[in-house]
């Protein structure tokens, strides 16, 4: 988190940031502090060897679509 809040802060700093940048952060916001919620949920819900199982399968998918992407 902090490592993260320097990182804008200075990307501020430099000016980075415009009108339109700062308003799409505010409207992606409540969906990505919402599906931080969720993740928690379910994160507490599953075992370690589920989670393992989880990621992995998550890590192939996105993979996946990666490897797909650069092949069309």
């Amino acid at each position: 988190m902090i490592v993260l809040t320097v990182t804008a802060a200075l990307l501020a700093w430099k000016g980075f940031y415009t009108a339109q940048t700062l308003g799409l952060t505010a409207l992606a916001l409540p969906a990505t502090l919402i599906g931080a919620q969720v993740g928690m949920l379910v994160f507490r819900r599953l075992s370690d060897d589920q989670f393992r199982v989880a990621l992995f399968g998550l890590m192939l998918f996105s993979g996946s679509i990666l490897a797909l992407r650069e092949l069309v």
